[in-house]
């Protein structure tokens, strides 16, 4: 009797704590439920509150990927016009679960993916020391990128309730529903930003065409213009050479008439006097002849001088005034006449060449 007493006591004890465990699990499982719900209208009831609506371009729990084909979700995030920020909401206790989340958050921040972001978390409620010193890390580190606000549990609760009154259906709660949905939005997210990163290039593609015409046709334009100096500066020349000949042809010409017009001459000559009013004649042939040489190198001279300024972009009109204007180059100033000489003869009167002159003439 002993022995069965004592095993239906210990059957009952077991059944008492096999009771008791699965009073416990359904207990926790209802807590883990409430404690969803309870996150789910906070998150809602405080985005709507600060503003984060769809309307103004914030989307739920929007995905972001990360380096190594990972990736993290945002309570709230506005990806829609402006800068883009983030929001992460918790309403209760806060562990070391949060580590990565954090570390993901910080990544978004730091690379400037986003410009800004904040967690929001209610005073009293536990946050665990590393996930405190990290939440502070981010805040001192990231400066304006990064803020920790703290609501009070009034705020918390009054949140809550705003949520609860923006759930949609539980229709929207079905297993799955809520995932699709994400998906699609994310699926048109990688869309979109694929039409922008497509478009940008196009326009770089287009940047990089339009200078490459615009060099061709400065480089082109350069050619002409460097074509049209120079056929005006083969024209000024040209304009030089034709009026003022060229000394070397001027002298050629007189010399080969001076030869002709001796030979004539000298067949004529058959008498002293003949002689001597030729030898008279030959002399101011020869002074005339030097007078002439000197003219075209002063010409030949004048002429490179009016070239050069024309070639330096004086105007024609003004060359050709300095051409008339100067009766001879500037070298003519320190230069002697070939040939001349003091008229004093001998006998110091400076007169008998003169003297000879009158008595041929009386002859």
């Amino acid at each position: 009797m002993s022995d069965d007493a004592d095993k239906r006591a210990e059957r009952l004890r077991q059944d008492a704590q096999r009771a008791a465990r699965l009073r416990q699990d359904a207990a926790d499982r209802q807590r883990g439920r409430n404690n969803n719900t309870r996150g789910e209208y906070f998150h809602r009831g405080m985005a709507q509150i600060r503003g984060e609506t769809r309307e103004s371009g914030w989307v739920r729990e929007h995905r972001e990927d990360l380096p190594g084909s990972k990736y993290v979700k945002l309570d709230q995030a506005r990806v829609l016009g402006g800068e883009k920020e983030f929001s992460e909401y918790k309403s209760g206790r806060v562990d070391g679960k949060a580590r990565d989340q954090l570390a993901a958050h910080r990544y978004l921040l730091e690379k400037g993916i986003y410009q800004s972001g904040r967690w929001v978390t209610v005073k009293g409620e536990l946050i665990a020391p590393e996930i405190r010193t990290l939440i502070e890390e981010m805040a001192r580190d990231l400066k304006d990128k990064f803020q920790h606000v703290e609501v009070s549990r009034e705020m918390a609760v009054r949140a809550i309730g705003l949520g609860e009154t923006l759930t949609p259906g539980k229709t929207m709660e079905l297993p799955g529903v809520g995932d699709k949905a994400r998906a699609q939005q994310h699926a048109i997210e990688r869309t979109e930003n694929r039409a922008r990163d497509t478009a940008n290039r196009f326009r770089e593609i287009e940047r990089f065409r339009n200078a490459a015409v615009r060099g061709r046709a400065e480089a082109g334009q350069r050619a002409r213009e460097a074509a049209e100096r120079a056929q005006v500066e083969r024209a000024a020349a040209d304009r030089v050479a034709l009026e003022f000949p060229v000394p070397s042809q001027l002298q050629e010409r007189e010399a080969a008439d001076t030869r002709e017009r001796a030979a004539r001459e000298a067949a004529d000559a058959a008498s002293p006097e003949r002689a001597a009013a030729d030898a008279r004649t030959a002399e101011e042939k020869a002074r005339e002849e030097a007078r002439i040489a000197r003219e075209a190198a002063d010409n030949k001279e004048r002429a490179e001088e009016l070239a050069r300024l024309q070639a330096q972009g004086v105007r024609p009109e003004v060359v050709k005034l300095l051409g008339l204007g100067q009766a001879q180059p500037p070298s003519a100033a320190v230069r002697e006449p070939p040939g001349h000489a003091p008229g004093v003869l001998r006998g110091g009167t400076g007169q008998g060449q003169e003297r000879s002159r009158g008595i041929t003439r009386d002859r």
